[in-house]
Protein backbone atom coordinates (compact mmCIF):
# COMPACT_ATOMS: atom_id res chain seq x y z
CA UNK A 1 0.00 0.00 0.00
CA UNK A 2 1.95 3.45 -1.27
CA UNK A 3 1.85 6.39 1.36
CA UNK A 4 -0.12 4.16 3.95
CA UNK A 5 1.03 2.60 7.16
CA UNK A 6 -1.10 -0.62 8.20
CA UNK A 7 0.20 -2.63 10.94
CA UNK A 8 -1.74 -5.10 10.45
CA UNK A 9 0.33 -6.03 6.78
CA UNK A 10 4.09 -6.03 8.96
CA UNK A 11 2.82 -8.92 10.25
CA UNK A 12 1.79 -10.85 6.99
CA UNK A 13 4.11 -14.04 6.43
CA UNK A 14 6.49 -12.83 3.52
CA UNK A 15 6.01 -9.41 3.63
CA UNK A 16 9.84 -7.97 3.92
CA UNK A 17 10.97 -10.62 0.99
CA UNK A 18 8.20 -9.07 -1.05
CA UNK A 19 9.18 -5.63 -0.72
CA UNK A 20 12.57 -6.71 -1.27
CA UNK A 21 12.15 -8.39 -4.32
CA UNK A 22 10.01 -5.28 -5.75
CA UNK A 23 13.39 -2.81 -4.50
CA UNK A 24 15.49 -5.63 -6.55
CA UNK A 25 13.30 -5.40 -9.76
CA UNK A 26 12.69 -2.14 -9.95
CA UNK A 27 16.76 -1.50 -10.09
CA UNK A 28 16.92 -4.90 -12.83
CA UNK A 29 18.71 -7.08 -10.20
CA UNK A 30 15.10 -9.50 -10.34
CA UNK A 31 12.91 -11.21 -12.31
CA UNK A 32 8.89 -11.24 -11.21
CA UNK A 33 7.31 -13.53 -13.98
CA UNK A 34 3.63 -11.60 -13.27
CA UNK A 35 5.20 -8.21 -13.72
CA UNK A 36 7.40 -9.72 -16.95
CA UNK A 37 4.25 -10.39 -18.88
CA UNK A 38 3.27 -7.32 -18.63
CA UNK A 39 6.26 -4.79 -19.33
CA UNK A 40 9.01 -6.78 -20.25
CA UNK A 41 12.61 -5.57 -19.37
CA UNK A 42 10.19 -2.82 -17.81
CA UNK A 43 7.94 -0.07 -19.03
CA UNK A 44 9.67 1.88 -22.01
CA UNK A 45 9.40 5.45 -20.24
CA UNK A 46 10.99 4.53 -17.61
CA UNK A 47 14.03 3.54 -19.32
CA UNK A 48 15.31 7.32 -18.66
CA UNK A 49 15.47 9.89 -15.66
CA UNK A 50 12.58 11.35 -15.36
CA UNK A 51 11.58 14.56 -13.39
CA UNK A 52 8.04 13.19 -11.95
CA UNK A 53 6.15 14.65 -8.95
CA UNK A 54 2.92 12.07 -8.86
CA UNK A 55 2.02 8.74 -9.39
CA UNK A 56 -1.83 7.39 -9.28
CA UNK A 57 -2.77 3.79 -8.81
CA UNK A 58 -6.16 2.95 -10.89
CA UNK A 59 -7.62 1.03 -13.25
CA UNK A 60 -8.11 4.11 -16.02
CA UNK A 61 -9.12 1.46 -18.83
CA UNK A 62 -11.45 -0.70 -16.74
CA UNK A 63 -10.30 -4.19 -17.87
CA UNK A 64 -9.52 -5.59 -13.84
CA UNK A 65 -5.85 -4.67 -13.58
CA UNK A 66 -4.64 -1.45 -12.08
CA UNK A 67 -2.56 1.05 -14.24
CA UNK A 68 -0.18 3.83 -13.52
CA UNK A 69 -0.30 7.33 -14.06
CA UNK A 70 3.04 9.44 -13.70
CA UNK A 71 2.44 13.21 -13.78
CA UNK A 72 5.92 14.75 -14.94
CA UNK A 73 7.41 18.12 -14.65
CA UNK A 74 7.44 20.42 -18.10
CA UNK A 75 6.53 16.66 -19.55
CA UNK A 76 3.51 14.43 -20.62
CA UNK A 77 1.71 12.26 -18.36
CA UNK A 78 2.44 8.55 -18.67
CA UNK A 79 -0.17 6.08 -18.56
CA UNK A 80 1.27 3.20 -17.82
CA UNK A 81 -1.00 0.27 -18.83
CA UNK A 82 -0.85 -3.54 -17.16
CA UNK A 83 -2.01 -5.51 -19.86
CA UNK A 84 -1.10 -9.02 -19.98
CA UNK A 85 -3.79 -9.99 -16.53
CA UNK A 86 -7.10 -10.85 -18.76
CA UNK A 87 -6.94 -14.31 -17.83
CA UNK A 88 -6.93 -13.42 -13.89
CA UNK A 89 -10.00 -12.68 -11.68
CA UNK A 90 -10.40 -10.07 -9.61
CA UNK A 91 -13.32 -7.89 -7.81
CA UNK A 92 -13.28 -4.17 -6.94
CA UNK A 93 -15.03 -3.31 -3.70
CA UNK A 94 -16.48 0.46 -3.53
CA UNK A 95 -17.89 1.60 -0.07
CA UNK A 96 -20.28 4.61 0.89
CA UNK A 97 -20.62 5.09 4.04
CA UNK A 98 -23.83 6.35 6.01
CA UNK A 99 -22.63 6.85 9.98
CA UNK A 100 -18.87 6.52 8.65
CA UNK A 101 -17.84 8.76 5.89
CA UNK A 102 -19.09 8.96 2.69
CA UNK A 103 -15.89 7.23 1.11
CA UNK A 104 -15.56 4.79 3.63
CA UNK A 105 -12.04 5.73 4.36
CA UNK A 106 -10.02 3.79 7.00
CA UNK A 107 -12.65 1.04 6.47
CA UNK A 108 -10.55 -2.32 6.87
CA UNK A 109 -11.75 -4.80 3.79
CA UNK A 110 -11.13 -8.76 4.10
CA UNK A 111 -11.90 -10.71 0.85
CA UNK A 112 -11.82 -14.44 0.47
CA UNK A 113 -11.19 -16.91 -1.96
CA UNK A 114 -10.13 -20.09 -2.68
CA UNK A 115 -8.07 -20.58 0.38
CA UNK A 116 -6.68 -17.43 0.27
CA UNK A 117 -7.30 -13.92 2.66
CA UNK A 118 -6.69 -10.42 0.80
CA UNK A 119 -6.52 -7.66 3.17
CA UNK A 120 -7.08 -3.96 2.16
CA UNK A 121 -8.02 -0.64 4.43
CA UNK A 122 -9.45 2.38 2.07
CA UNK A 123 -7.37 5.24 1.89
CA UNK A 124 -7.50 8.66 0.27
CA UNK A 125 -3.60 8.28 -0.17
CA UNK A 126 -1.23 9.13 -3.19
CA UNK A 127 1.79 10.82 -4.52
CA UNK A 128 2.43 14.30 -4.61
CA UNK A 129 -0.41 16.15 -6.26
CA UNK A 130 -2.63 12.70 -7.18
CA UNK A 131 -4.85 10.62 -5.60
CA UNK A 132 -5.43 6.65 -6.13
CA UNK A 133 -8.82 5.36 -6.99
CA UNK A 134 -10.30 4.70 -4.04
CA UNK A 135 -12.42 1.37 -4.94
CA UNK A 136 -10.55 -1.23 -3.54
CA UNK A 137 -8.67 -4.02 -6.07
CA UNK A 138 -8.20 -7.14 -5.21
CA UNK A 139 -6.84 -9.68 -7.78
CA UNK A 140 -7.28 -13.38 -7.27
CA UNK A 141 -5.18 -14.91 -9.52
CA UNK A 142 -7.12 -18.00 -10.91
CA UNK A 143 -9.64 -18.29 -8.15
CA UNK A 144 -13.23 -18.53 -9.45
CA UNK A 145 -14.94 -17.56 -6.78
CA UNK A 146 -15.20 -15.26 -4.28
CA UNK A 147 -16.12 -17.10 -0.49
CA UNK A 148 -16.94 -14.07 1.40
CA UNK A 149 -16.05 -9.92 1.44
CA UNK A 150 -16.22 -8.24 4.69
CA UNK A 151 -16.01 -5.12 6.07
CA UNK A 152 -14.71 -3.45 9.33
CA UNK A 153 -16.50 0.45 9.66
CA UNK A 154 -14.30 3.42 10.60
CA UNK A 155 -18.06 3.42 13.20
CA UNK A 156 -17.15 -0.08 13.96
CA UNK A 157 -20.30 -1.27 12.48
CA UNK A 158 -19.29 -5.08 10.26
CA UNK A 159 -20.79 -6.29 7.18
CA UNK A 160 -20.38 -9.44 4.87
CA UNK A 161 -21.14 -10.58 1.52
CA UNK A 162 -20.73 -14.61 0.65
CA UNK A 163 -20.58 -16.08 -2.72
CA UNK A 164 -20.23 -12.54 -4.36
CA UNK A 165 -18.88 -12.71 -8.39
CA UNK A 166 -15.49 -12.03 -9.75
CA UNK A 167 -14.71 -9.45 -12.16
CA UNK A 168 -17.52 -7.00 -11.00
CA UNK A 169 -17.23 -3.80 -9.18
CA UNK A 170 -19.12 -4.48 -5.26
CA UNK A 171 -21.00 -1.00 -4.31
CA UNK A 172 -21.03 -2.01 -0.67
CA UNK A 173 -23.34 0.59 1.67
CA UNK A 174 -22.78 1.14 5.11
CA UNK A 175 -25.51 -0.80 7.16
Amino acid sequence: MIGAFVPEMLHLPGADQQIELVKQWLTGRAVIPEIDKVWPRGPPQLDRPLNARGLAAADFDNDGDTDLAISCNRGPLILLRADGAEQRNWIKVSLEGKKSNRQGIGALVRVSAAGRTYLQVVGSQGSYLSQHATPLHFGLGRATAVDRVEVLWPSGRRQSVDHAHIRQRLHLKED
